[in-house]
């Protein structure tokens, strides 16, 4: 029996982790899970991360060439320095910003919260971008300084 190669653009992947939060949003409320901020603590952000790791990380990291890139920091993470990381990264006019979460501005994760870099990839602050302006990418650095980006994967 033979496997069949799956192919998705990051786009694709990330639309359908919204649709999935949008959807255990609502199981969370019926069961009292907290998701809006400033409310969403450890529960949701098990919920969330699960989400992300599972219909976008995992085909990452399980996609052609990617076993040589750094680990992928986690959903809704946050640190100072992008150096030991790939990352799921927005493309905004040719700026790969690190994606951080979804939020939510008026519809449920409506919203990307984005880390804004400055040299040697330290984080400088952040920014927010609706989610329907944002070109998602993978970001894969190696540990000796080198990244690629792909918005499309074959796994």
């Amino acid at each position: 029996m033979s496997v069949t190669a799956q192919v998705a653009s990051i786009d694709t992947l990330m639309a359908g982790a919204q649709k999935a939060m949008r959807a255990a949003s609502v199981v969370a409320d019926e069961l009292g899970v907290a998701w809006r901020e400033p409310h969403n603590y450890d529960a949701w952000d098990l919920v969330a991360g699960g989400i992300v790791e599972g219909f976008v990380h995992q085909a990452i990291r399980s996609s052609n060439g990617w076993t040589e890139n750094l680990p992928l920091i986690a959903y809704d993470r946050r640190v100072s320095d992008y150096s030991r990381f790939s990352y799921v990264g927005v493309d905004l006019a040719g700026a790969m910003l690190p994606f951080v979460c979804l939020e939510t501005e008026g519809d449920p994760f409506d919203s990307c919260l984005l880390a804004n870099l400055g040299p040697a990839l330290k984080v400088v602050g952040y920014s927010r971008q609706p989610l329907q302006a944002c070109r998602f990418v993978a970001i894969g650095r190696t540990w000796s300084g080198q990244s690629t980006s792909t918005d499309v994967l074959t796994w």
